[in-house]
Protein backbone atom coordinates (compact mmCIF):
# COMPACT_ATOMS: atom_id res chain seq x y z
CA UNK A 1 0.00 0.00 0.00
CA UNK A 2 1.24 3.26 -0.73
CA UNK A 3 1.10 6.23 1.68
CA UNK A 4 1.13 10.15 0.90
CA UNK A 5 4.35 10.56 2.78
CA UNK A 6 5.39 13.73 4.45
CA UNK A 7 9.15 13.62 5.27
CA UNK A 8 10.40 16.03 8.16
CA UNK A 9 14.31 16.65 8.10
CA UNK A 10 16.38 18.30 10.56
CA UNK A 11 19.74 19.71 9.16
CA UNK A 12 20.90 20.17 12.58
CA UNK A 13 20.95 16.79 13.32
CA UNK A 14 24.04 14.86 14.31
CA UNK A 15 25.92 18.58 15.19
CA UNK A 16 24.71 19.97 12.20
CA UNK A 17 26.31 17.47 9.93
CA UNK A 18 23.25 15.96 8.72
CA UNK A 19 22.68 19.33 6.83
CA UNK A 20 25.30 18.35 4.23
CA UNK A 21 22.91 14.84 3.19
CA UNK A 22 20.35 16.81 1.79
CA UNK A 23 20.97 16.01 -1.16
CA UNK A 24 21.46 12.39 -1.36
CA UNK A 25 18.73 12.47 0.97
CA UNK A 26 16.44 13.63 -1.39
CA UNK A 27 18.39 11.57 -4.18
CA UNK A 28 17.17 8.42 -2.48
CA UNK A 29 13.92 9.25 -1.83
CA UNK A 30 13.39 9.50 -5.10
CA UNK A 31 14.66 6.08 -6.27
CA UNK A 32 12.10 4.26 -4.28
CA UNK A 33 8.93 6.84 -4.33
CA UNK A 34 7.28 10.19 -4.03
CA UNK A 35 7.73 11.69 -0.71
CA UNK A 36 7.00 15.93 0.08
CA UNK A 37 10.36 17.01 2.03
CA UNK A 38 10.16 19.69 4.91
CA UNK A 39 12.78 21.21 6.99
CA UNK A 40 12.93 22.20 10.58
CA UNK A 41 15.02 25.61 11.12
CA UNK A 42 14.57 25.80 14.83
CA UNK A 43 14.23 22.88 17.84
CA UNK A 44 10.59 21.73 18.40
CA UNK A 45 9.01 23.06 14.91
CA UNK A 46 9.38 19.38 14.15
CA UNK A 47 6.08 19.42 16.27
CA UNK A 48 4.25 21.79 14.61
CA UNK A 49 5.21 20.47 11.14
CA UNK A 50 3.86 17.16 12.29
CA UNK A 51 0.28 18.23 13.11
CA UNK A 52 0.60 20.55 9.50
CA UNK A 53 1.34 17.07 7.42
CA UNK A 54 -1.82 15.87 9.29
CA UNK A 55 -4.41 18.58 8.92
CA UNK A 56 -3.31 18.22 5.32
CA UNK A 57 -3.98 14.22 4.99
CA UNK A 58 -0.58 12.90 4.71
CA UNK A 59 -0.85 9.06 5.67
CA UNK A 60 3.07 8.78 7.12
CA UNK A 61 4.76 11.30 8.86
CA UNK A 62 8.87 10.87 8.56
CA UNK A 63 11.40 11.81 10.91
CA UNK A 64 15.09 12.45 9.00
CA UNK A 65 17.16 13.01 12.21
CA UNK A 66 18.10 11.68 15.37
CA UNK A 67 16.08 10.29 18.04
CA UNK A 68 15.16 14.25 19.23
CA UNK A 69 13.75 14.68 15.63
CA UNK A 70 11.42 11.58 16.15
CA UNK A 71 10.46 12.26 19.81
CA UNK A 72 9.22 15.81 18.12
CA UNK A 73 7.04 14.04 15.79
CA UNK A 74 5.58 11.56 17.86
CA UNK A 75 5.00 14.44 20.27
CA UNK A 76 3.48 16.32 16.97
CA UNK A 77 1.25 13.33 15.81
CA UNK A 78 -0.21 12.43 19.37
CA UNK A 79 -1.46 15.43 19.97
CA UNK A 80 -3.57 15.59 17.17
CA UNK A 81 -7.02 14.51 17.66
CA UNK A 82 -7.86 11.81 15.48
CA UNK A 83 -4.14 10.94 14.49
CA UNK A 84 -4.30 6.94 16.05
CA UNK A 85 -5.04 4.31 13.79
CA UNK A 86 -4.85 6.31 10.52
CA UNK A 87 -0.62 8.23 10.95
CA UNK A 88 2.16 5.79 10.28
CA UNK A 89 5.80 6.87 11.50
CA UNK A 90 8.91 6.22 9.34
CA UNK A 91 12.73 6.95 10.70
CA UNK A 92 15.38 7.72 8.29
CA UNK A 93 17.84 7.54 11.04
CA UNK A 94 20.99 10.42 10.60
CA UNK A 95 21.20 11.56 14.03
CA UNK A 96 23.77 10.73 17.10
CA UNK A 97 21.95 8.22 18.84
CA UNK A 98 19.19 6.97 16.71
CA UNK A 99 18.38 4.34 19.33
CA UNK A 100 14.89 3.78 18.29
CA UNK A 101 15.92 3.23 14.30
CA UNK A 102 18.15 0.70 15.55
CA UNK A 103 15.76 -1.01 18.07
CA UNK A 104 13.21 -1.45 15.28
CA UNK A 105 16.15 -2.83 12.81
CA UNK A 106 16.38 0.21 10.63
CA UNK A 107 19.75 0.12 8.96
CA UNK A 108 21.75 3.57 9.26
CA UNK A 109 22.60 3.53 5.44
CA UNK A 110 20.86 6.08 3.81
CA UNK A 111 19.71 4.62 0.75
CA UNK A 112 18.49 1.36 2.10
CA UNK A 113 16.67 3.35 5.04
CA UNK A 114 14.93 5.71 2.29
CA UNK A 115 13.75 1.92 0.70
CA UNK A 116 12.31 0.96 3.94
CA UNK A 117 9.89 4.13 4.01
CA UNK A 118 8.24 3.12 1.19
CA UNK A 119 8.84 -1.15 1.63
CA UNK A 120 8.80 -1.76 4.84
CA UNK A 121 6.56 -3.68 7.33
CA UNK A 122 3.90 -1.43 9.40
CA UNK A 123 4.48 -2.63 13.61
CA UNK A 124 2.12 -0.91 16.15
CA UNK A 125 4.51 -0.39 19.11
CA UNK A 126 4.12 1.09 22.97
CA UNK A 127 4.38 5.06 23.48
CA UNK A 128 5.30 6.08 26.73
CA UNK A 129 3.76 9.61 28.72
CA UNK A 130 5.48 11.70 31.46
CA UNK A 131 3.70 14.37 33.35
CA UNK A 132 5.68 16.36 35.81
CA UNK A 133 2.22 17.30 38.61
CA UNK A 134 1.97 20.45 37.03
CA UNK A 135 -0.14 19.95 33.48
CA UNK A 136 3.07 19.17 31.49
CA UNK A 137 3.34 16.22 30.13
CA UNK A 138 5.17 14.67 26.95
CA UNK A 139 5.37 11.33 24.67
CA UNK A 140 8.11 9.13 24.61
CA UNK A 141 9.33 6.52 22.30
CA UNK A 142 12.74 4.73 23.80
CA UNK A 143 12.69 6.10 27.59
CA UNK A 144 12.93 8.61 30.24
CA UNK A 145 16.91 8.49 32.31
CA UNK A 146 16.52 9.84 36.03
CA UNK A 147 19.91 11.57 37.93
CA UNK A 148 22.98 10.03 36.56
CA UNK A 149 21.48 9.43 32.84
CA UNK A 150 19.70 12.53 33.02
CA UNK A 151 22.81 14.20 33.55
CA UNK A 152 24.84 13.04 31.05
CA UNK A 153 21.99 13.91 28.41
CA UNK A 154 22.14 17.37 29.62
CA UNK A 155 26.18 16.74 29.36
CA UNK A 156 25.45 15.78 25.89
CA UNK A 157 23.53 18.59 24.64
CA UNK A 158 26.28 21.12 25.73
CA UNK A 159 28.58 19.07 23.27
CA UNK A 160 28.72 20.94 19.89
CA UNK A 161 32.06 19.65 18.97
CA UNK A 162 31.66 16.12 18.30
CA UNK A 163 28.92 13.87 17.01
CA UNK A 164 27.55 10.20 17.44
CA UNK A 165 28.79 7.59 20.07
CA UNK A 166 31.85 9.89 20.83
CA UNK A 167 29.71 12.62 21.98
CA UNK A 168 27.94 10.27 24.77
CA UNK A 169 30.96 9.08 26.08
CA UNK A 170 32.13 12.63 26.72
CA UNK A 171 28.89 13.73 28.35
CA UNK A 172 29.47 10.39 30.29
CA UNK A 173 32.81 11.13 31.45
CA UNK A 174 32.26 14.84 31.76
CA UNK A 175 29.09 13.24 33.98
CA UNK A 176 31.55 11.01 35.99
CA UNK A 177 33.95 13.67 37.17
CA UNK A 178 31.80 16.47 37.64
CA UNK A 179 28.71 14.71 39.21
CA UNK A 180 27.83 12.35 42.03
CA UNK A 181 24.24 12.38 43.57
CA UNK A 182 22.41 9.72 45.14
CA UNK A 183 19.45 11.37 47.00
CA UNK A 184 16.05 9.79 48.27
CA UNK A 185 13.97 8.72 45.83
CA UNK A 186 10.79 7.10 46.09
CA UNK A 187 9.84 4.76 42.76
CA UNK A 188 5.77 3.06 43.12
CA UNK A 189 4.69 0.59 40.19
CA UNK A 190 2.60 -1.98 40.51
CA UNK A 191 2.53 -3.19 44.04
CA UNK A 192 5.94 -2.49 44.82
CA UNK A 193 7.44 0.69 46.39
CA UNK A 194 11.47 1.48 46.77
CA UNK A 195 12.59 4.24 48.77
CA UNK A 196 16.23 4.22 48.59
CA UNK A 197 19.44 6.39 47.57
CA UNK A 198 19.30 6.04 44.04
CA UNK A 199 21.89 7.12 41.16
CA UNK A 200 19.82 6.39 38.29
CA UNK A 201 16.53 5.54 37.00
CA UNK A 202 16.09 3.93 33.56
CA UNK A 203 12.29 3.76 32.87
CA UNK A 204 12.41 2.24 29.22
CA UNK A 205 10.06 1.10 26.12
CA UNK A 206 12.91 0.30 23.95
CA UNK A 207 16.75 -1.61 24.89
CA UNK A 208 18.99 1.11 23.79
CA UNK A 209 20.09 4.72 25.17
CA UNK A 210 22.84 7.02 24.71
CA UNK A 211 23.56 5.36 20.90
CA UNK A 212 25.03 2.19 22.29
CA UNK A 213 24.52 1.35 26.09
CA UNK A 214 21.82 -1.25 26.29
CA UNK A 215 20.25 -0.56 29.42
CA UNK A 216 17.51 -2.80 29.33
CA UNK A 217 18.06 -5.52 27.23
CA UNK A 218 14.63 -7.41 27.61
CA UNK A 219 12.31 -4.68 26.67
CA UNK A 220 9.84 -4.97 23.91
CA UNK A 221 8.39 -2.12 22.06
CA UNK A 222 5.04 -3.96 21.82
CA UNK A 223 5.03 -5.68 25.22
CA UNK A 224 2.81 -3.15 27.26
CA UNK A 225 4.96 -2.69 29.71
CA UNK A 226 8.23 -0.53 30.80
CA UNK A 227 11.24 -1.49 31.53
CA UNK A 228 13.14 -0.12 34.75
CA UNK A 229 17.08 -0.06 35.64
CA UNK A 230 17.56 1.17 39.34
CA UNK A 231 20.96 1.63 40.27
CA UNK A 232 21.32 2.41 44.06
CA UNK A 233 24.19 4.48 45.69
CA UNK A 234 27.49 3.13 44.29
CA UNK A 235 30.92 4.38 44.25
CA UNK A 236 33.13 6.05 41.37
CA UNK A 237 34.76 2.32 41.23
CA UNK A 238 31.62 0.80 40.91
CA UNK A 239 30.26 2.93 38.07
CA UNK A 240 33.69 2.28 36.21
CA UNK A 241 32.87 -1.49 36.80
CA UNK A 242 29.16 -0.76 35.62
CA UNK A 243 29.65 1.10 32.28
CA UNK A 244 31.36 -2.02 30.41
CA UNK A 245 28.07 -4.35 31.36
CA UNK A 246 25.60 -1.44 30.41
CA UNK A 247 27.43 -1.10 26.94
CA UNK A 248 27.06 -4.90 26.53
CA UNK A 249 23.37 -5.43 28.21
CA UNK A 250 25.26 -7.47 31.21
CA UNK A 251 24.80 -6.12 33.87
CA UNK A 252 21.28 -7.79 34.25
CA UNK A 253 21.55 -9.85 37.51
CA UNK A 254 24.54 -7.85 38.94
CA UNK A 255 23.47 -7.27 42.85
CA UNK A 256 23.84 -3.49 42.32
CA UNK A 257 21.09 -2.89 39.67
CA UNK A 258 18.05 -3.86 39.75
CA UNK A 259 15.68 -4.73 36.74
CA UNK A 260 11.46 -4.87 36.92
CA UNK A 261 8.64 -3.92 34.25
CA UNK A 262 5.84 -1.58 35.34
CA UNK A 263 3.22 -0.01 33.35
CA UNK A 264 2.89 2.87 35.42
CA UNK A 265 5.53 4.41 37.77
CA UNK A 266 5.14 7.01 39.98
CA UNK A 267 8.68 9.03 40.97
CA UNK A 268 9.36 11.24 43.94
CA UNK A 269 12.73 13.26 44.48
CA UNK A 270 12.03 15.97 47.08
CA UNK A 271 15.41 17.42 46.35
CA UNK A 272 15.51 17.31 42.17
CA UNK A 273 16.87 15.61 39.64
CA UNK A 274 18.22 16.14 35.71
CA UNK A 275 15.42 13.92 33.45
CA UNK A 276 15.65 13.26 30.02
CA UNK A 277 13.13 11.79 27.44
CA UNK A 278 14.47 10.46 24.39
CA UNK A 279 17.94 11.66 24.91
CA UNK A 280 16.07 15.27 25.04
CA UNK A 281 16.05 17.19 28.80
CA UNK A 282 12.85 17.41 30.36
CA UNK A 283 13.11 18.64 33.57
CA UNK A 284 16.64 19.70 35.43
CA UNK A 285 15.09 18.75 38.67
CA UNK A 286 12.09 16.82 38.92
CA UNK A 287 10.65 16.62 41.97
CA UNK A 288 7.59 14.24 40.80
CA UNK A 289 6.71 11.97 37.72
CA UNK A 290 3.97 9.92 36.40
CA UNK A 291 5.68 7.67 33.50
CA UNK A 292 2.81 5.28 32.03
CA UNK A 293 2.27 3.10 28.95
CA UNK A 294 0.35 3.61 26.46
CA UNK A 295 -0.27 0.33 24.52
CA UNK A 296 0.41 -0.19 20.49
CA UNK A 297 -0.57 3.64 19.92
CA UNK A 298 1.36 4.16 17.13
CA UNK A 299 1.95 2.40 13.82
CA UNK A 300 5.81 2.70 12.51
CA UNK A 301 8.30 1.15 9.92
CA UNK A 302 10.49 -1.14 10.56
Amino acid sequence: MEYRTRVIFNPQANRGTAGRLLPELERCLGLHGQADLVQTTRQGEAVELAVQALEQGFEMVVAAGGDGTVNEIVNGCLSHAGAEGRITLGIIPIGSGNDLAWTIGLPPDLETACARVFTGERRAIDIGRISDGSGRSRYFCNGVGIGFDGTVAREVQKITWAGGFTKYLIGLARTFILYYDAPQVTIRYGDKEISDEILMLTVSNGRRHGGGFIITPEATLDDGCLDLCIVRRVGRLGILQLIPRFLKGTHVGDARVQMDRGQRVIVEVPTGLATHLDGEIFADAARWLDIEVLPRRLAVVA
